[in-house]
């Protein structure tokens, strides 16, 4: 069964963990071709780019660079999202129907810029994902680059053998809670698979 699609302040909340945003640069910009193509976008066409990263304890566990196609969200850039969560903004205020999400982990080393926003030493390990998530129709609307420090992630996964069901690699918005999740997974583990990720 798909995951619930949360933002990672979702989880945090979810999870009782207080934290604050700090927003190191917002503008509209011509990305590179990487992110052009996951989000289907034409040669040349800008978007909304929003870099934060998030502090627990004054500590900073996350930064994200965040890629919004403008299309779909026109005047994205004039919010102040140090007071409000991104994804929930393309929902209330530009009444998009966000579905689901496609998430690839991956274990990387630091580089210098990394380094200097969560106060790690080049080379420290980090848990690195790259989001893409999708609108009901199947169009790509924004994609993510997420850095974690590695000793501050854990991935479990929770698997049955048997049954019709089949574990997938896409988390979707709006059909259960993290927790109800962990419940179903615990109390009925021949019908149910689940991934799950947790801030330490």
């Amino acid at each position: 069964m798909p995951i619930n699609l949360l933002a990672f302040s979702e989880e945090l909340l979810l999870q009782n963990i207080p934290f604050r945003t700090e927003v190191l640069e917002q503008q509209e910009l011509v990305p590179e071709p990487r992110v052009t193509a996951l989000l289907n976008l034409a040669g040349g066409e800008s978007l909304f780019y929003l870099q934060r990263r998030r502090f627990v304890n004054d500590s900073p566990i996350i930064l994200t660079n965040n890629y919004v196609r403008l299309d779909l969200c026109p005047g994205i850039e004039q919010e102040d999202f140090t007071k409000q969560r991104l994804l929930s903004c393309m929902e209330k205020k530009f009444g998009l129907h966000l579905s689901w999400a496609r998430r690839t982990f991956e274990a990387r080393a630091a580089n210098a810029e990394q380094s200097e926003w969560l106060n790690l030493p080049v080379g420290a390990p980090l848990m690195y994902l790259e989001q893409i998530v999708y609108l009901e129709d199947g169009r790509p609307v924004e994609c993510s680059d997420i850095w974690i420090p590695g000793d501050r992630f854990r991935l479990s996964s929770i698997t049955a053998r048997g049954g019709k069901q089949t574990l997938t690699n896409s988390w979707r918005r709006g059909d259960l809670t993290s927790h109800e999740v962990r419940v179903r997974a615990q109390g009925q583990m021949n019908d149910a698979r689940t991934n799950e990720f947790t801030v330490l």
